[in-house]
């Protein structure tokens, strides 16, 4: 009975060195700093001066937290993210649903994941594919139409 608590006190104390190895991993670099998160109600008013007025592309990933599909496509949203990390026009944004409903209303967004490019008053839903492909094939087309340039911002 000894050994078997042994087992499961060593058990337990890999568990937690695993979980803090993982939480040690950082995001590659050029990510963290394009990669906005509005997690909660507070954030949610800041939405127009960061989002709307700063003259970039968006994309807005919106999500739910407990959603499998929202976490199986956050590797594809990660790959998109480090792919566009040489544009400074493009930024970055996940947004939970539940705690800033009042954004996800105002691009018409229901489900999870989905994702919307925005440029000032322009946006659109993502319709594409759910890779990190079409998501950078995607912002390079939306950049090109709606004419994002860094004029006043470099």
């Amino acid at each position: 009975m000894a050994q078997f608590f042994r087992i499961l006190i060593i058990l337990v104390q890999l568990r937690f060195w695993v979980i803090s190895s993982l939480e040690a991993l950082t995001i590659p670099s050029g990510v963290g700093e394009d990669f906005v998160i509005f997690p909660g109600n507070t954030e949610c008013a800041e939405f127009e001066k960061t989002v709307t007025n700063s003259g970039h592309l968006w994309l807005l990933l919106f999500k739910k937290a407990y959603c499998p599909w929202c976490k199986e496509f956050d590797f594809e949203w990660q790959a998109a993210s480090y792919d566009m990390r040489s544009s400074p026009r493009v930024r970055f944004s996940e947004i939970d649903i539940h705690r800033c409903g009042n954004i996800a209303s105002k691009f018409g967004v229901r489900n999870a994941p989905t994702t919307v490019l925005v440029s000032g008053n322009n946006f659109e839903t993502y319709m594409g594919p759910k890779s990190s492909s079409g998501l950078v094939s995607a912002a390079n087309m939306a950049l090109k139409r709606w004419k994002v340039d860094l004029i006043g911002y470099l």
